[in-house]
């Protein structure tokens, strides 16, 4: 299963708690399995990765923002003083 992974600080609102994503690159994804993906395979090693990743994400609920009272499927958050975020795809 191909996976992103990136660190990212807990930011703390008014009435929730919230996750900024980073903007996504080739660096925070498990390339030899986005490789082996059937979507992204083809692709894996060309300009459309990136483009084609932030479409996905945005299809699956991944914004700029990632409320913690509502985090998408697919999308684990471990807390801690950088909160590790895996968003599976």
């Amino acid at each position: 299963m191909a996976m992103i992974t990136f660190k990212t600080k807990i930011k703390h609102g008014i009435s929730k708690d919230y996750i900024n994503v980073p903007m996504i690159t080739s660096k925070h994804c498990d390339m030899g399995e986005f490789r082996k993906h059937s979507k992204f395979g083809k692709i894996a090693n060309s300009v459309l990765f990136e483009h084609a990743l932030r479409k996905h994400l945005m299809e699956i609920g991944v914004s700029n923002i990632i409320w913690l009272t509502r985090i998408p499927n697919g999308v684990t958050v471990i807390p801690g003083f950088l909160a590790t975020v895996i968003i599976e795809v």
